[in-house]
């Protein structure tokens, strides 16, 4: 079940502490670890193989059962009743370790709760871990890793009070003022949009365009032009229209093209950011390589500058369109189309409806970088390449960071978030919720089970949200 929150009742307060039990084992190691701690010295950042994955060559030798999965995230005055335990099929060689590391999102602290070390296990040996009624050193997130032999084969997450763990913006001086120069070049750019129907995709319903726009500058050229497809009903004048902001490209995989809309009353716009998806098909070169790692380092040039202005220039699009209810404008998206659907909603709220991101990616960098093996190998990779210090990479990345975006959305948004994400951890999403300004119209939910990509049940509240949103005055006339 998804725990669900809208705007000024997201408050949540629980109290946990960690002990563990072992079942007839004499091979336990001591907890080796203690209190609240900075980064421990002996710290390993998760181990991911080089395309972000984890590696598990021994994941089918531990089972892991988890009681509850609808503890392990609280109502305020609720206490937990959550237990996990940990079978060993096979006798293990070696070390089966059982770590819970404290996360702290408001001073990017990892912080070590307990570490049990169990050599080798006997086959049929289990381990049992509980989350109890008792102070733990922080608000926050508690990660929950099974290790073998130093690689991590299983891991879980928990979370409580994620009101009092807010990451503050740490945005620079003159963050506002980098957004205005790029909407100002943005601004200089005509659109010179084109619109090409298709009969091939075209039916008896709808209409389907494909589009082509114009869009800012970056160091390939004084302009970039971004592609995608339109739709819209074949009956009628007036019609609220939805933006998917694209997730990540897979350029291996063919494309989709969007053949009908979200209603008899709604039109469609599907259109991805430079160098991803229409923009590298069909003999159009992508010319930035990896698109995260594209001149990372280098605010003005980094790839996303230009992919966050991209959503402006669409959105500027629909407006533009005589069929299309200017107060009836709205944008979607996840993981990367989350992120993107927070900065069109941070660079454009007067033009939007509402906004809703599920699964965002690119969220408070300072502890998303210690925690999650993709970005970060390319982080590394750039800092190994190009002699760039991570600190910098880090600093420059703020102008990008969805919890300083936040403080710029002023229309109605919904975050939905996904407790057990690898991708994306929920302590790089929840301080977009954290940081909207205070009059921002905000609801946000957190499927405590599934990890990148949610569940069915998202779909649902995503679909009540739009219509309901729909329903009402424009929100600068509430």
């Amino acid at each position: 079940m998804i725990k669900k929150y809208c705007f000024r009742t997201f408050i949540m307060s629980l109290l946990l502490a960690v002990s563990l039990t072992a079942c007839d084992d004499e091979n336990i190691v001591p907890d080796n670890t203690g209190g609240n701690t900075e980064i421990p010295d002996d710290y390993e950042e998760p181990a991911y193989s080089e395309d972000g994955d984890f590696r598990s060559e021994s994941v089918s030798r531990v089972d892991h059962d988890v009681s509850n999965p609808d503890e392990w995230i609280k109502e305020e005055g609720e206490l937990p009743s959550f237990s996990f335990t940990l079978k060993v099929k096979e006798q293990i060689e070696g070390d089966l370790r059982l770590e819970i590391l404290g996360l702290e999102p408001g001073s990017n602290k990892i912080r070590w709760s307990v570490r049990k070390d169990f050599i080798n296990p006997q086959a049929g040996s289990s381990f049992e871990g509980f989350l109890t009624p008792e102070t733990l050193p922080a608000p926050g997130y508690y990660i929950c890793k099974v290790m073998l032999n130093g690689t991590e084969i299983k891991s879980f997450n928990v979370m409580f009070d994620m009101l009092h763990s807010k990451a503050e913006p740490d945005c620079h001086p003159d963050f506002l003022s980098f957004w205005e120069k790029a909407l100002a070049d943005l601004a200089k750019v005509p659109m010179d949009a084109e619109m090409v129907l298709s009969k091939e995709h075209s039916s008896e319903n709808y209409n389907v365009y494909f589009v082509k726009l114009k869009s800012a500058g970056d160091f390939t050229g004084d302009f970039v032009e971004i592609r995608g497809w339109y739709v819209e009903p074949a009956v009628g004048d007036r019609f609220a229209v939805q933006f998917v902001c694209a997730g990540y490209d897979n350029p291996n995989k063919p494309l989709t093209v969007p053949v009908s809309t979200p209603g008899p009353d709604k039109a469609l716009l599907v259109m991805s950011p430079r160098g991803q998806g229409e923009n590298c098909r069909n003999g159009i070169v992508n010319p930035y390589g990896d698109w995260f790692m594209s001149k990372l380092g280098y605010e003005d040039e980094f790839y996303y500058r230009g992919a966050y202005l991209d959503q402006v220039r669409a959105i500027e699009f629909l407006a533009s369109l005589d069929k299309i209810d200017k107060e009836k404008i709205y944008c979607t998206g996840g993981s990367q189309g989350g992120c993107l659907a927070v900065a069109a909603a941070a660079l454009c709220s007067e033009k939007l409806c509402f906004a809703a991101a599920d699964f965002p990616f690119m969220g408070n960098f300072p502890l998303y970088l210690k925690t999650a093996g993709w970005p970060n190998n390319l982080v590394n990779r750039v800092v190994k390449n190009e002699g760039i210090s991570k600190d910098h990479i880090i600093s420059s990345l703020s102008y990008f960071d969805t919890k300083n975006l936040a403080t710029m959305i002023h229309c109605p948004i919904l975050i939905q978030m996904t407790l057990q994400d690898a991708i994306a951890p929920p302590w790089t999403q929840s301080p977009i919720i954290l940081n909207l300004p205070e009059n921002t119209e905000r609801q946000w939910s957190m499927d405590p089970d599934n990890a990148h990509g949610g569940g069915p049940e998202m779909r649902e509240e995503l679909n009540e949200f739009i219509e309901r949103n729909l329903s009402l005055p424009f929100w600068k006339n509430r």
